[in-house]
């Protein structure tokens, strides 16, 4: 395209990488589902390379078009008044090329069907489908009493990698997922500029830590980003319990409003919908295999 520019992303950016995802959120869903926090706490992870792993497109030096990749996944968009001048192709193809895994995939809510359309002429396939559910102001929070033996608290120093570990083993049961490194969790949990330890709980069996769940303080709503129970310890109402924790932890802080993000690979959709949460949205997650074999862990 005549007068395209086009580079790598440096920290200087950040604010107008978050500003092209907000502008292209409010204009296909009608929130922001990723600030710049968000996205700081993904490029200083170990292992991610701006200049490798994100791209920007400049047309008479207007950010159009932004993406990144990380791991088997991709996150782009193109500004909505610049749509339908094939910048969305291009885009992909860069995240196809940067990518250093066998696969890629990106979401997106599934009325959007100009972006299914280009995935699809790429050879991209359904993998899963994921959901927003919330938990309304008005609705009280329910007090659920941990299993006898179980108890519910802030999780405390020492305990990083036990908690690391439990969360990682439990999202490793999905298929298609690419495992991440203790040092990835850390830059993207309790190293985020905005991490508060009160929101990340865990249940403890006889001085093991048996499930946790990991909250988010936005200045909109609270967010539950991890929740995890080791599988000898599941169907004993611990989630539950752990979730319904949190929730009081951001009712406590006058913080009503409370979501999450669950998809169809982890079965727990149910657990949220017994709780009085309600599904909002639904996004689409579309994936391509790029090349046989596996992509390595991090080390």
């Amino acid at each position: 395209m005549q007068g395209l520019v086009e580079r790598a992303a440096g920290m200087g950016d950040l604010g107008a990488f978050a500003g092209l995802f907000a502008a292209s959120d409010l204009a296909d869903v009608g929130e922001v589902f990723m600030n710049e926090t968000d996205i700081e706490a993904g490029w200083l992870s170990p292992g991610f390379v701006l200049g490798r792993d994100t791209r920007l497109m400049f047309l008479d030096d207007a950010l159009v078009g932004a993406g990144m990749v990380w791991s088997q996944k991709a996150w782009g968009t193109v500004h909505p008044e610049y749509r339908k001048r094939g910048l969305g192709m291009r885009l992909i193809e860069w995240t196809e090329s940067a990518a250093a895994s066998n696969r890629i995939g990106q979401s997106f809510i599934e009325t959007l069907e100009d972006a299914r359309a280009l995935f699809v002429e790429r050879g991209y396939e359904l993998l899963y489908s994921s959901w927003i559910l919330r938990y309304r102001e008005d609705r009280h929070v329910p007090e659920v009493e941990p299993p006898a033996g179980i108890t519910i608290r802030p999780m405390v120093i020492g305990e990083e990698r036990a908690v690391y570990q439990l969360i990682e083993d439990a999202f490793n049961e999905w298929p298609h997922r690419t495992p991440t490194s203790f040092e990835e969790w850390r830059a993207e949990s309790i190293e985020r500029s905005d991490f508060d330890a009160s929101l990340l709980r865990v249940a403890v069996d006889n001085g093991v830590v048996v499930g946790a769940v990991f909250g988010i303080h936005y200045p909109e709503e609270g967010w539950v980003n991890e929740l995890a129970v080791l599988p000898s310890h599941r169907r004993r109402g611990i989630a539950r319990a752990l979730l319904a924790s949190v929730f009081g932890e951001f009712r406590s802080r006058g913080q009503g409003l409370v979501g999450l993000n669950t998809d169809s690979r982890t079965g727990a959709l149910d657990v949220y919908l017994g709780l009085g949460m309600e599904l909002e949205r639904t996004f689409v997650h579309y994936s391509k295999k790029l090349r046989d074999g596996s992509f390595p862990v991090k080390p």
